[in-house]
């Protein structure tokens, strides 16, 4: 009804369940006058993005940092990457570290970290 009314249903608050756009409310802004949906298309569009994106200052690029971007772009695109996960077990090494601080501290000594 809205699409055939050239209504831009985004335009339109909702008062149904959940905010929901029911016939009413479409009906409601043909009475009332809405946007139409060509109108809303070419002068919504940047505050639909708006809302997603936080407003922020647009700064230029020294040509350094332009460079050493491509570069660190290009490098991860073409050098194959891998990454390494390895479980080890601890549990000596630890027992060990416990006894050596056991000993230092009885001498006075530090504590290895």
């Amino acid at each position: 009804m809205a699409e055939a009314a050239g209504v831009a249903i985004e335009r339109i608050a909702g008062t149904g369940p959940n905010g929901r756009v029911v016939m009413a409310d479409v009906q409601t802004a043909i009475r009332d006058g809405v946007p139409s949906s060509a109108a809303s298309a070419t002068s919504g569009d940047t505050s639909d993005l708006a809302r997603f994106f936080p407003p922020f200052e647009d700064v230029s690029v020294s040509t350094i940092k332009k460079v050493t971007a491509q570069r660190l772009t290009e490098s991860k695109r073409t050098v194959p990457h891998f990454y390494l996960s390895v479980d080890v077990r601890m549990d000596r090494l630890m027992d060990m570290r416990k006894s050596l601080n056991g000993a230092l501290q009885s001498d006075g000594g530090g504590k290895i970290s």
